[in-house]
């Protein structure tokens, strides 16, 4: 015998059970953007409104890094609002307006809007497609980037400008795809950014961080004003493959073409010393340095640790707590190891444990040779 169907009865409203809300109201936009578009606004109103809305809603984003959200979102209701005025009126998302509409969706954090504008903005929107890649490469890895960019070369046909090639390079730099980086080098060139500052950068920093060192210094070569940026990332790739006459060499030519060289460069040029055995040319530049980071004492210390030197190892440990540097794993790593026969290891065992730093394994090994 069949069961008979059961019925859900809706449930009965309760005697005093408020009402609904209100739906919200429809948005409008505010008067000084009606303002600014006048009474007959075409492309170029719209793409100067946009813009100037872009660069609102950064600068929000800078004064509240953390709690951006209600800027966001006012900024996503004023693109939507003013996409669709421009769609009623019939104007092409052709040109700056364009990109200007695809850049305020990126920056309210409507990528996906941004990716719908893009489809109508045509193959020539260069900067619409830059500030898409720009967009994934703040929110997402490296390989939403390559995969954004597939999409926009392949599918929607479009051609970033310098600075979404340069990001596509980075994202290159950053996954180890050489054989990518050398296909984007390819549409640099074809595109005629081969002399772009950005693309250049760009380029040397890719070819060098995938280990392609011949690319990395024929590209470097063929730069006529380089930047601190790619001196930095030229030097650190010969310091990556061991080649520290050819990163002392480049140095001393940065020097003498009077560019000043970074943080990032010094501590790759003390990491060079070191690991070339001139540990006094390594102190003279660490105490030269007006700043000296963490990573700069910890290459010095290192140094010594590995040449013998266990005397000095726990002077220069003292001088970087003199800076207020608070030490890392790698420092007592390399004070362990060097004092692991000298009376001193109970005082640095001591300076361990008053840092409060978890023993990794590097610690542990270091602390297992100690003298019984």
């Amino acid at each position: 015998m069949r069961s008979a169907a059961r019925v859900r009865l809706a449930p009965k409203p309760r005697a005093n059970q408020p009402p609904p809300p209100p739906p919200p109201p429809p948005f409008r936009l505010a008067p000084a953007a009606v303002a600014a578009l006048g009474s007959h606004p075409d492309a170029s109103s719209y793409a100067s409104l946009l813009s100037s809305l872009s660069r609102e809603c950064l600068a929000s984003h800078a004064r509240h890094p953390f709690d951006a959200s209600p800027p966001r979102a006012r900024h996503s209701q004023t693109c939507r609002a003013l996409h669709g005025r421009i769609l009623r009126g019939g104007s092409p998302l052709l040109g700056r307006l364009g990109d200007a509409l695809v850049e305020l969706y990126c920056k309210s954090g409507r990528v996906g809007y941004a990716w719908s504008a893009l489809g109508y903005a045509g193959e020539r929107a260069s900067g619409a497609a830059s500030s898409l890649l720009s967009c994934h490469a703040r929110s997402g890895s490296p390989g939403d980037v390559l995969g954004a960019f597939r999409y926009i070369r392949c599918t929607a046909g479009g051609r970033p400008d310098q600075f979404g090639l340069a990001v596509v390079l980075s994202a290159c730099s950053r996954v180890g795809v050489l054989a990518y980086g050398r296909q984007v080098h390819c549409d640099v060139v074809k595109s005629g950014f081969s002399s772009s500052a950005f693309c250049e950068a760009a380029l040397v920093d890719m070819y060098a961080k995938c280990g392609d060192v011949p690319n990395a210094r024929r590209v470097f070569d063929g730069i006529a004003c380089p930047d601190t940026i790619c001196w930095s990332s030229m030097i650190a790739c010969y310091h990556r493959v061991g080649c520290y006459q050819e990163a002392l060499a480049l140095f001393s030519r940065m020097d003498k073409m009077g560019s000043a060289p970074d943080q990032v460069t010094l501590v790759t040029i003390i990491s060079t010393l070191a690991s070339s055995g001139r540990l006094d040319h390594a102190t003279a530049l660490l105490k030269k340095m007006p700043t000296p980071s963490t990573v700069a004492w910890n290459a010095v210390i290192s140094g010594h640790a590995q040449s013998g030197l266990e005397f000095n190892v726990l002077g220069l440990y003292k001088d970087m707590r003199s800076w207020g540097l608070w030490p890392t794993r790698s420092t007592f790593a390399s004070m362990l190891s060097a004092t692991a026969n000298m009376k001193a290891f109970v005082e640095v065992t001591c300076h361990v444990f008053t840092a409060r730093s978890v023993p990794d394994e590097k610690l542990e090994n270091s602390m297992s040779s100690s003298p019984e």
